[in-house]
């Protein structure tokens, strides 16, 4: 199985075509919550048949890529959960207010099977939320006179 894994994922880099190699749900969990990249996601199989599925959202391909950026996490969380999280502000603009939105989000939808961990939890982490993008949005902020 990994040969073959392997051999699409040469091909995907070597051609560049618009194709995503997904492994079996554990293993794609594990490689889009890796520490470096999405750990603050709970990658549920919903998420999984999605990309499965094919979509022509290009987060969908960055999961297992690259640690999103505060923008595409928001869009993401949005995608994930729907319209309940359809107005969130911008975690980089207020972050307390993308905090507290987030968390009565979550209040309002289930719980997802989180295959890394192997548990049902939140599809986000507020705790790994905040210490990843969090510390980004303390600066000084920017002004425009």
């Amino acid at each position: 199985m990994q040969q073959v894994v392997s051999y699409w994922n040469s091909v995907d880099e070597t051609l560049e075509l618009d194709l995503d190699v997904l492994d079996d749900l554990t293993g794609e969990a594990a490689e889009v919550c890796a520490a470096l990249r999405n750990p603050w996601l709970s990658y549920g199989a919903h998420l999984h048949r999605l990309r499965e599925f094919g979509s022509c959202n290009k987060l969908l391909d960055l999961l297992d890529e690259k640690r999103l950026s505060a923008a595409e996490m928001k869009n993401l969380v949005e995608l994930i959960i729907g319209a309940a999280a359809s107005d969130l502000p911008h975690p980089d603009i207020d972050w307390q207010s993308f905090q507290d939105a987030i968390k009565t989000v979550l209040s309002k939808v289930p719980k997802v099977y989180d295959p890394v961990h192997q548990r049902l939890q939140d599809w986000v982490s507020i705790g790994q939320l905040r210490r990843i993008y969090a510390t980004k949005s303390r600066g000084p902020g920017c002004a425009v006179m």
